[in-house]
């Protein structure tokens, strides 16, 4: 499911349908490994495109605990309150998102106080 994700985002001549396509991304990365996340952070940090906030949620549906602590380590490298939108798409993630979230807030609660 990985390798027809990034074949399908790599080819321009393929157009997910739009009431589906989020589904179809997050599914597809749901056990993805490093690679698919460094890749699809690439994709986000060098577009410009309606699809940055899907992209964000589509790397929030990964199930690798690792993966999400270091999403969510990235919020500084977002652009604008996009970072709002992985804090979103990590806490959602169901328990591991959960704990990832909790964990990192934790771990930087004296960054975020002075918010």
């Amino acid at each position: 499911t990985n390798a027809l994700l990034l074949q399908t985002l790599n080819n321009p001549n393929i157009e997910l349908p739009l009431d589906h396509k989020s589904a179809i991304m997050c599914y597809g990365v749901v056990m993805s490994d490093l690679s698919v996340y460094e890749y699809l952070w690439g994709l986000y940090t060098s577009r410009n495109s309606d699809d940055l906030l899907l992209i964000l949620r589509t790397i929030g549906c990964m199930e690798n605990e690792e993966i999400l602590t270091k999403f969510i380590g990235n919020y500084k490298n977002a652009t604008g309150s996009h970072w709002l939108t992985i804090f979103r798409a990590v806490y959602a993630n169901g328990p591991i998102g959960m704990k990832v979230t909790m964990n990192f807030l934790n771990e930087s609660f004296d960054e975020f106080s002075v918010l």
